[in-house]
């Protein structure tokens, strides 16, 4: 509250040179606080955090939204019951030839992209590059 214009004006000698001055920088200073303080909101754990990331986690789907949007999109249930056609898979193959591969930032995408490049290569069909199989499980008994 010292840079409040309304408490400032109250210590400031309207009198002096400077005091456009110092009121303009208190008025700037005060801004700033307010603006930050504004930009606060309260997380979901009773914490403080930035409004824009509060807004961000609003816009974020849960798995149930996610599962949702991916049976509209794809007609699966399951993303893993995606195939890619022969044409497709040749794409994949001309794509990570043609940029190369990038590093595993990408969730593995690029890692993925050779696996399909390599099947095609191999004349296999990379649906099987795509699948996950249950194995056995082994009881602790």
């Amino acid at each position: 509250m010292n840079n409040h214009p309304d408490m400032l004006n109250q210590r400031l000698d309207k009198e002096s040179p400077d005091y456009e001055t110092d009121m303009k920088r208190a008025v700037d200073s005060f801004m700033k606080a307010r603006n930050a303080f504004e930009s606060l909101v309260e997380g979901d754990d009773g914490g403080c955090i930035l409004r824009v990331q509060a807004e961000a986690n609003d816009q974020m789907m849960n798995d149930e939204q996610f599962d949702s949007w991916f049976a509209n999109e794809t007609g699966f249930t399951n993303p893993y019951q995606v195939n890619l056609d022969p044409k497709t898979m040749r794409e994949v193959a001309d794509a990570t030839e043609t940029m190369g591969v990038g590093l595993d930032r990408d969730g593995g995408m690029w890692t993925l992209a050779n696996m399909v490049s390599k099947s095609v290569k191999e004349g296999k069909n990379a649906g099987s590059t795509l699948q996950l199989a249950q194995g056995e499980l082994e009881s602790n008994q």
